[in-house]
């Protein structure tokens, strides 16, 4: 197997690669997680804000571009005040270039946003 600089993991043959990215929000801030030039057979898209201190409260979108403007994807995820607040995104074609998590935390917190995506590509289509 090919070293890469995502996580990759065999099975029957193929690659399934997860890719993730970080960064930690302080009180009311904005935080923007940015995969781009992503390629074909992207399968869905995961955030989660880990509360590290405080209120953990606020707003993260899923968003893509082709041409650097940026559009709202699917639906949102609004952080209610636990320990840790997770959603997924399955996506069923790989629409734009690149794609972003924007978080807009709000309150007195101190929270980490973790970003990733997976890519299967023996997997075709949507279910």
């Amino acid at each position: 197997m090919t070293s890469l600089p995502e996580q990759s993991v065999a099975q029957n043959q193929t690659e399934i690669v997860v890719k993730s990215a970080a960064d930690t929000s302080v009180d009311a801030d904005t935080l923007v997680i940015s995969f781009t030039n992503i390629g074909s057979n992207v399968k869905s898209f995961q955030a989660s804000v880990s509360r590290l201190s405080g209120t953990a409260a606020g707003t993260v979108i899923l968003q893509g571009t082709v041409d650097g403007n940026w559009v709202t994807l699917k639906d949102t995820m609004t952080l209610s005040n636990q320990a840790t607040n997770t959603k997924v995104w399955p996506i069923c074609q790989t629409t734009y270039t690149s794609y972003r998590a924007y978080y807009i935390a709000s309150g007195t917190q101190t929270s980490k946003l973790t970003f990733s995506y997976m890519r299967r590509p023996d997997e075709p289509g949507c279910y």
